[in-house]
């Protein structure tokens, strides 16, 4: 949304373009405004219509194997791209760096 919108840092247009999208009936609100315990804000969430429902049907895990795992974010793109979609989405550097990451244990 940031280099789209070209917002950096400004809340205000930011809920402006995502009030926009609600209107438009590209986005649904989900939960918007909660507290949980401790006054402590729980995140807004949005759907965002017109999507595949077989994407949110694969989902992966995060363990909290953080020192195991350090490169959990490389392991979850190969978990839902293929070979061929990471290099066409990543430089040269860093689909290779991507694709020598072994795959994740826990979401096998």
């Amino acid at each position: 949304m940031e280099k789209a919108g070209a917002i950096k840092n400004d809340r205000g247009k930011l809920k402006k373009r995502i009030d926009i999208l609600v209107n438009q009936g590209h986005i649904e609100v989900i939960q918007r405004d909660k507290r949980g315990k401790g006054l402590k804000h729980k995140p807004n969430k949005y759907r965002v219509l017109g999507l595949n429902n077989e994407l949110s049907e694969d989902k992966f895990h995060i363990c909290d194997k953080s020192k195991k795992c350090d490169d959990c974010m490389n392991k979850a793109i190969c978990y839902f791209y293929n070979e061929e979609e990471i290099k066409e989405q990543f430089s040269y550097r860093k689909a290779k760096s991507i694709l020598k990451t072994d795959p994740c244990p826990v979401n096998v």
